[in-house]
């Protein structure tokens, strides 16, 4: 029998890498919180877009209801006067030739005029009737 003279020896093994660990915990914790403020702000950035989007939505539709309710007596027979004279072209011509005209309209315009402004007279109309808010504050206080 052989005497063995390896006895085992706990070694205490001393990481110079720790201190450099608690660096880049630090590090990422600092990075997580700007992170998460920065994913914090982009939330709150898209939520304000979407509450201001369905602010400009629902102005539109008070809009057209008040349109439709003679909150602004011109607009509302001029807009009536609009109706009537396009349901006339669309009994008198039929769909598809106003399609038609309206699609040859569209794409020659740039050959017609080089620049031409852009309109949207439907939006242009909507934009001149008060929506509920308006309303309110035109009312005369009593």
């Amino acid at each position: 029998m052989k005497k063995s003279n390896d006895t085992k020896i706990p070694r205490i093994i001393v990481n110079k890498d720790l201190a450099e660990d608690d660096d880049d915990e630090e590090e990422e914790t600092q990075e997580e919180k700007k992170s998460l403020k920065q994913s914090l702000d982009s939330l709150q950035n898209i939520l304000q877009e979407f509450q201001e989007g369905c602010g400009l939505v629902a102005s539109y539709l008070e809009r057209i209801s008040n349109l439709c309710h003679f909150e602004e007596p011109f607009l509302t027979v001029l807009f009536c006067g609009l109706l009537i004279v396009l349901s006339l072209v669309l009994w008198l011509f039929g769909l598809r030739t106003v399609l038609l005209l309206w699609g040859v309209n569209k794409f020659t315009k740039k050959l017609r005029d080089s620049n031409p402004v852009p309109t949207n007279e439907v939006n242009n109309l909507i934009i001149r009737v008060p929506d509920y808010e308006m309303v309110e504050d035109a009312k005369i206080l009593d």
